[in-house]
């Protein structure tokens, strides 16, 4: 787990629990904690990566997280977060201590349950950028 990266925020998003929970999940993506992404997902969620994985439920998307490697990120800029019922959006960029840079727009569907409010649903689109 990455422990410093440095995190930019751009727009001023109303602070809901919903786009505490996006923030929360970016900030743990970036930092590689798999045991923060974990707590932020319900049981039976869903991981889409387009055009590349399709992952079932709170343990495989573990398994398959652990699986790839993280990248050495130092910093992530969010570009923007909506929210509206229980959909999210956010989009954003980073860029890895080695000079890669990508973008990214991620979906989210949100899920009240006894543990709180839930990623149920999380559909990334990544690509890497020149700038």
């Amino acid at each position: 787990m990455i422990e410093t990266i440095e995190v930019k925020i751009s727009n001023e998003h109303e602070e809901t629990p919903a786009s505490r929970l996006i923030l929360d999940f970016e900030i743990a993506y970036a930092k590689f904690d798999i045991p923060g992404m974990m707590k932020l997902m319900s049981e039976d969620c869903v991981l889409e990566v387009i055009g590349a994985d399709f992952i079932n439920g709170r343990a495989n998307v573990e398994t398959y997280i652990n699986q790839t490697e993280g990248l050495d990120l130092f910093y992530i800029h969010l570009k923007n977060i909506i929210v509206e019922k229980n959909h999210g959006v956010c989009w954003g960029s980073y860029k890895t201590k080695e000079g890669l840079r990508f973008a990214f727009s991620d979906i989210f569907t949100f899920q009240e349950s006894s543990e709180g409010l839930l990623l149920s649903r999380i559909s990334s689109y990544i690509i890497q950028s020149s700038t």
